[in-house]
């Protein structure tokens, strides 16, 4: 037999993110772990730094060498060595999740994360213990944000369409009930606020048969569509992640069944990226300015 991959490379990424440099990157991988690649290194240097099923990811911006990864369902790992070795991080935690499971770092603090099943839990202490914040979602968790500018409003999606929102995150408990809203029935795959504005928030659905993304402009009470129509629109196809470019909140990036499309008009028209990226299944997008350079 002769091999015809031919430096054909190719796995599947639930999640990653990038180093604040830039340069660095790791993401959980289905089947083959959580990787970690850089620039230096190149497509063949990539590496595994735990193995197993990988999922969501997180590093810590002011100290790198802490790392928070997961396997299936909720099981964050952290690491206080850059990756070397892990201990479990979800002490606190009663509750299963999906399948690959969210959880996010607060922009504003990086000892503070979020996950959720069921119910949403929140952690102020760098996974040191988690508590559970509110009370039953009536379905899982499945997308979560936190405002750039206020750590007290945090936005979740689950997988019945529904968005749950609060504005005291930090002090909510087993009894704080959250506000909800539901623009559709779907999976809501993702969520996010503009960085500059904690009012402006966007989701995204999973779903065929509708829009897909939505925004809204008083804190996730209610959303309008913005798929646009025709040319300039998006087609009826899963849409994965959104990001709002820091620099420039008009621009907003989409990732879909179909590749990234880009707003530069906050979603009145979309367009195919068009600088070379493949047409692939895009399930999660990261957006920043490097030394200055977006």
């Amino acid at each position: 037999w002769t091999e015809l991959n031919n430096n054909y490379r190719v796995t599947q990424f639930y999640n990653g993110v990038p180093y604040p440099d830039g340069m660095s990157y790791f993401g959980g991988t289905q089947d083959n772990g959580t990787v970690r690649g850089t620039d230096a290194g190149g497509i063949d240097g990539w590496s595994m730094i735990l193995g197993g099923d990988g999922g969501y990811v997180a590093v810590n911006p002011t100290n790198t060498n802490i790392l928070y990864v997961e396997f299936t369902g909720i099981s964050i790992q952290k690491s206080t060595n850059g990756g070397v070795t892990w201990a479990d991080a979800t002490t606190g935690i009663s509750d299963s999740g999906l399948f690959i499971n969210p959880f996010v770092m607060d922009p504003s603090n990086p000892d503070t994360l979020w996950t959720g099943g069921a119910f949403p839990w929140r952690t102020t202490n760098a996974a040191g213990s988690w508590t559970k914040a509110g009370t039953s979602f009536g379905s899982n968790v499945s997308a979560i944000a936190v405002a750039n500018t206020n750590s007290n409003r945090v936005v979740m999606g689950t997988v019945s369409g529904s968005i749950r929102r609060t504005t005291a995150a930090l002090t909510a408990n087993s009894g704080t009930a959250w506000s909800a809203t539901t623009p559709r029935a779907g999976y809501v795959s993702s969520v996010a606020f503009d960085p500059s504005n904690e009012l402006l928030v966007y989701a995204t659905y999973s779903t065929f048969g509708g829009s897909h993304v939505w925004r809204s402009t008083d804190g996730g009470a209610t959303f309008t569509a913005i798929d646009g129509a025709g040319a300039t629109g998006i087609p009826d196809i899963p849409v994965h992640s959104i990001v709002v470019d820091p620099g420039n909140s008009a621009r907003l990036y989409v990732g879909t069944d179909l590749g990234v499309f880009v707003s530069r008009d906050t979603g009145a028209t979309w367009a195919v990226e068009n600088t070379g990226f493949a047409n692939v299944i895009t399930e999660t997008l990261a957006v920043g300015h490097v030394s200055g350079v977006p």
